[in-house]
């Protein structure tokens, strides 16, 4: 206790200008100790603020992948499914079949198929069509029914007019399936 009484002393002995001096010091060391204080536990939580900021973009990005990863696997079953139901699929009978129903088979003057392997358990079947002098009606409807069948999918299409035939048009079609790569 003679500790506090020494200061206690010393307080009482000091004079006016001498004791406000000493109070503006200690206050001066509690502002710049409540400064700091207050500096890094600010600074601290914004550092936690952006952590989380991050973690919750990576959590996001991780439901994106998750979320593209299960449709990828659905559509993979549909593929498989669609395959399954018919194994021996040619596409340039299907085609050719469509074309003639729509009256355009005697338009052709090219049609070849060529087969691209992929990285996956599947190869792709390309026919390529050159179909000459056609009216945009017969190909709507060739178009429509291609576009029905979930087997094939139309790849590219390039329609000029053509130089033969007035109001009519020449087009170059090409029309893929998938297959799977076993049955080769």
């Amino acid at each position: 206790m003679t500790f506090f009484d020494n200061i206690q002393t010393k307080i009482a002995t000091l004079d006016e200008k001498t004791w406000y001096q000493y109070l503006a010091i200690t206050a001066g060391i509690l502002l710049l100790l409540t400064a700091l204080i207050l500096y890094f536990y600010f600074s601290s939580i914004a550092k936690w603020q952006d952590r989380v900021a991050e973690i919750n973009e990576s959590r996001l990005e991780a439901k994106r992948l998750l979320d593209k990863a299960a449709k990828v696997y659905k559509e993979r079953a549909e593929v498989t499914t669609i395959l399954a139901e018919d194994p021996n699929f040619k596409i340039k009978e299907y085609i050719q079949d469509v074309l003639e129903r729509h009256g355009i088979l005697g338009n052709v003057s090219t049609g070849t198929v060529a087969q691209i392997s992929r990285a996956d358990n599947y190869r792709e079947d390309v026919a390529t069509y050159q179909l000459n002098s056609i009216t945009m009606k017969q190909l709507t409807e060739f178009l429509n029914e291609i576009d029905e069948n979930k087997r094939v999918f139309t790849k590219e299409l390039d329609i000029t007019k053509s130089k033969r035939i007035p109001r009519t048009i020449d087009v170059d079609i090409k029309i893929s399936t998938l297959m799977p790569k076993e049955t080769t």
